[in-house]
């Protein structure tokens, strides 16, 4: 192959790489560097896809490789550590992602990446001291464009609160910069930002706002729908996951902790436990939900909810120990994942899905379970928030809010994490739960 059909394949390749057609685009680079493997374009790019497909060691491969050829070409490049590091964090390897994070900063001081990658890193770490502050270097990265975009769109001409100015007597805007997960975990400090004097406006999105007007009814906290274009007169705003660096949490200790902070209406959680009285009662009762929401369209986003996402029929231990023992499930799962219930007929599991219009409604739902089994998802967050037993299934490299080698969490004493031992294990994690369920039903049938 000469260096002129090399590069035409490159090309293809690349062609293909902006359309998200991987596996393709990986086959093109795979041909690319076994005809010339000091192509670093096509290393570079490998070291990407190889990263969505969760293949890691294989793109801590070509990321060593590529350092080679810039130390032997007194070229290095600080984008390249931060790959490594990036790698070396879902590898789990902490010492390793923070060695190349310090040698991103001296090739670049002002390279934005390993600086939010770090934040990760330390946050996972449970170093919060330097965890929050590097957090804010989420505005300036390509993996947060999304965050970057909303913040130059809203555009406020107040000041952002980061902690240092006195919030007595004055009126602070609260927006939500993220995912579902992320409002329910850090709506937290909305109290914490209350109790320093200040009225606090709260903006939400039309399906959790009736949720956070049931947690949220003190006289200085109002709740509004978030309109990007704020109507709202305020003297300083805040997204929400800034809340932990403005209010000083700068350590595990000073999470703010008071569990339940979010609750069901009175009214819907009478009339669920009402439709749930009229089912045979077989003991406990158990929220399910196996998968997050597929996002095609953001690669990084798409490798991460299907590391994190089961399929239905890797629940089959816990299906088969409800044949002889006292349990009741409730699927909590909505969107396409849903459809795999209807895949499966004759499972276990009760479905009143089709009634949850909108957060509120999911936690009456959940008000009247007993436990709530579920991957990484925002409803983790929702039933651990309001203080139920809810036990977490984590991927290998499991998001940095769970923090490491732990099985409980600092945010949500209800929680109890299962983790993967072995990236992609899901077996495991069941094993696991499957003793933890039944020693949990059968301290049930003997209360």
């Amino acid at each position: 192959m000469t260096m002129s059909d090399v590069a035409t394949l490159f090309h293809q390749g690349y062609a293909l790489y902006t359309q998200g057609r991987e596996d393709e685009a990986l086959s093109c680079f795979d041909a690319v560097i076994a005809a010339a493997p000091d192509y670093w374009q096509a290393r570079n790019n490998r070291a990407d896809l190889l990263q969505n497909a969760e293949r890691y060691e294989d793109a801590l491969i070509d990321a060593d490789y590529l350092l080679k050829l810039e130390a032997a070409n007194a070229g290095m490049n600080a984008g390249t550590w931060a790959m490594r590091g990036r790698i070396m964090l879902r590898l789990n390897r902490f010492a390793d992602a923070l060695a190349s994070y310090a040698r991103v900063r001296e090739l670049d001081p002002r390279y934005p990446l390993d600086v939010f990658e770090e934040a990760l890193c330390r946050l996972a770490l449970g170093d919060y001291a330097a965890g929050w502050s590097l957090h804010e270097a989420r505005w300036r990265t390509d993996s947060m464009q999304a965050a970057a975009t909303q913040l130059e769109q809203r555009g406020y001409a107040q000041p952002m609160w980061l902690g240092q100015e006195s919030l007595l007597g004055k009126t602070i805007f609260l927006w939500p910069e993220q995912g579902y997960g992320d409002t329910l975990q850090f709506c937290r400090y909305v109290h914490v930002v209350q109790q320093r004097g200040a009225k606090v406006i709260l903006a939400s999105n039309r399906p959790m706002m009736q949720l956070l007007k049931n947690a949220f009814t003190h006289p200085d906290i109002e709740v509004v729908l978030d309109l990007v274009s704020s109507p709202y007169a305020f003297d300083f705003h805040c997204p929400l996951m800034s809340l932990p660096l403005a209010c000083g949490t700068d350590n595990l200790d000073k999470i703010p902790s008071q569990i339940p902070y979010l609750f069901a209406d009175a009214q819907s959680r009478q009339q669920w436990q009402a439709a749930l009285q009229t089912m045979p009662h077989k003991g406990l009762r158990i929220g399910l939900l196996w998968a997050g929401g597929p996002r095609p369209n953001q690669p990084t986003l798409q490798s991460i909810d299907a590391a994190r996402s089961l399929r239905l029929e890797q629940f089959a231990p816990l299906f088969d120990l409800a044949q002889t023992s006292p349990a009741q499930f409730f699927s909590l799962q909505l969107g396409e994942p849903a459809k795999q219930l209807q895949e499966q007929q004759g499972l276990p599991i009760i479905d009143l899905t089709a009634d949850l219009t909108d957060w509120a409604d999911t936690a009456a739902l959940v008000a009247n379970l007993d436990l709530v089994i579920t991957c990484d998802t925002a409803v983790a967050h929702l039933a651990a928030a309001m203080g139920k037993p809810t036990w977490v299934l984590s991927r290998f490299n499991g998001c940095w809010r769970w923090l490491t080698d732990r099985d409980d969490s600092p945010w949500y004493p209800a929680v109890r994490l299962f983790r993967q031992t072995t990236r992609g294990d899901w077996t495991g994690v069941m094993s696991a739960v499957v003793i933890a369920l039944q020693a949990k039903l059968n301290e049930a049938t003997h209360e």
